[in-house]
This record gives C-alpha cells, sequence and structure tokens, in this order.
C-alpha cells in the first residue's frame, strides 16, 4: 500500500513546504490531480524520495512558487503540473522522466532555462507555451517525438538540439508560435563539448551553466565561461567564489562552500556547486 497526496485548500499554507515521505509508515509515492492547484501562497516546495508520480495540475497555478525540488525517483509529470506558476524561475527535471506533458510548463512566465534529461524521448502540445522569459532550452537525440507549437510565445529563446536536423517524429508546427524573429535553433549542438555546472541555492533554487572546454560557448543565458576568484576564510569553511560570465556578458558570482578537511558546506545565504559531464 501507498499514500498519495491529494487536494486541499489553501487555508494556513505554509510559504515554504517540505513534503514527508511517508504517513502512518506508509511510503507517499503520489502528488496526486490538483493536489496544490492555486494554492497561493507556497513560495518553494521539497518533494521527497519516495514519490514517483506528479499528477495532473499538481501545482497548476502556484503564483508564489519560485522553487520546487523535485527528486530522481519521479518518472511521470502529468499534464499542466506546473502551468502558470508565474514566479518560477528554474526547474530540474530528473533523469527518468520519459515525457514532458501537455502544457505541463504553460505560463511559466518567468521560467529563463530548463534542461531537458536524456531519459526524455516525447514532448507534448504547448509544453512550454507562453514562457516568455525563456531563454534557452537544450534538447537531447533522446527526444523523437514533439508536439505542436511547443513554445509558442517564447520570444527570445535560443534551443539548442543535439539532432543534426528535425527528427521525423516531430511535428512541423512544432516551433510555430513565436510573434517575433528573435529565437534561433542551432542544430548539431555536441553537449560533450562543455561541463556542466549545477547550483544550487539555499533557498532550493537551481541554476545551471554549461562552459565550453577551453572558450566561450554559443550565445545563451545558460552558456557562460567561468574563473574561480581568491578564496577566503569563513570560521570552518573555505569560500571560493566562482564568477559566471554568460555570453550576453551578464555575470554571477556564487560562493562555494566547503568545510576544512570535509565536503560541501550550507547554510543561509550559501550555495553548493556540482560539476557533472565529461572531464
Amino acid at each position: 500500500d501507498t499514500y498519495s497526496i491529494t487536494a486541499k485548500n489553501d487555508f494556513n499554507m505554509p510559504a515554504d513546504v517540505v513534503l514527508p515521505n511517508e504517513y502512518n509508515g506508509i511510503a507517499i509515492t503520489e502528488i496526486g490531480l490538483n493536489a496544490f492547484n492555486s494554492a497561493s501562497l507556497i513560495k518553494t516546495i521539497v518533494i521527497p524520495d519516495s514519490v514517483t508520480t506528479i499528477g495532473i495540475a499538481a501545482f497548476h497555478r502556484c503564483q508564489k512558487l519560485t522553487s520546487i525540488v523535485i527528486p530522481d525517483s519521479v518518472t511521470s509529470i502529468g499534464y499542466s503540473a506546473f502551468s502558470s506558476c508565474s514566479s518560477l524561475t528554474s526547474i530540474a527535471i530528473p533523469e527518468g522522466v520519459t515525457s514532458i506533458g501537455e502544457t505541463t510548463f504553460s505560463g511559466c512566465t518567468s521560467l529563463t532555462s530548463i534542461i531537458i534529461p536524456n531519459s526524455v524521448t516525447s514532448i507534448g502540445n504547448y509544453a512550454f507555451n507562453g514562457c516568455s522569459s525563456l531563454m534557452s532550452v537544450i534538447i537531447p537525440n533522446s527526444v523523437t517525438t514533439m508536439g505542436t507549437e511547443v513554445f509558442k510565445y517564447s520570444e527570445i529563446l535560443t534551443i539548442y538540439c543535439e539532432a543534426e536536423s528535425k527528427p521525423n517524429g516531430w511535428r512541423d508546427t512544432w516551433m510555430q508560435g513565436w510573434t517575433t524573429d528573435e529565437f534561433t535553433v542551432v542544430w548539431g549542438f555536441n553537449l560533450t563539448n562543455y561541463d556542466t555546472y549545477t547550483i544550487f541555492y539555499s533557498n532550493n533554487a537551481v541554476s545551471y551553466f554549461y562552459v565550453e572546454k577551453g572558450g566561450k560557448g554559443p550565445q545563451g543565458i545558460g552558456i557562460a565561461t567561468v574563473q574561480s576568484e581568491t578564496p577566503r576564510q569563513e570560521g570552518d569553511y573555505t569560500v571560493t567564489p566562482l564568477k559566471f560570465t554568460k555570453t550576453n556578458d551578464e555575470t554571477e558570482t556564487v560562493d562555494v562552500y566547503a568545510q576544512n578537511g570535509a565536503g560541501g558546506g550550507g547554510g543561509a545565504g550559501m550555495a553548493k556547486l556540482e560539476r557533472a559531464g565529461p572531464q
């Protein structure tokens, strides 16, 4: 037996929600249909690694939600699960998810970048419709099916496709719906030429940067160069500022805390950096 979190009202909902992994000793494996639909007070939410399914419209119209941590245990995300989450700036889709359903992130007007894992094989109609701040998306070779008007109204977007050309399973209308010419599709993007930096902030927000080996990458908010600044000591921690310079010349400096003689650090205002990808 397992439990599913079902719809509840918004009264006295805290701003920061950490969901339990069990109830009365029984695992919680699903966030059900409309579970947090229109929960207007939630700002952050952490999903436990017991959850495998996020249901249809589970977080629809959570308009103050800025960040959410989805564990690697999640394999299914329902239609409109995060649609109209207008304050959501970034989200990590875990490996194991095989499809992004219709309108899953539609209306996420603050979303700036997203990484689609190699496990995803299909992206549904209007999945990112109305993501007007979306600046970069990397689509892996694994995506063999693409719906219609997936990125409609994403007017400043650069799409990096590992495929050399449009796969047969992508609808001819997949890229329709843009209202300006301020978008680019890059075919044959070779992700193996990049190191991936994932930054986990103490408020559960996540940022991603792709750093090209030996130089600056192609235009896009998620592509950057990185340099290490002079480390400093703060108590039991060595703090190394890393300065990311994006190709639009914006910069972001992240303080990476490492406990002396141990692993990473954490705490208010701190960030943890993980480096992945080919070395």
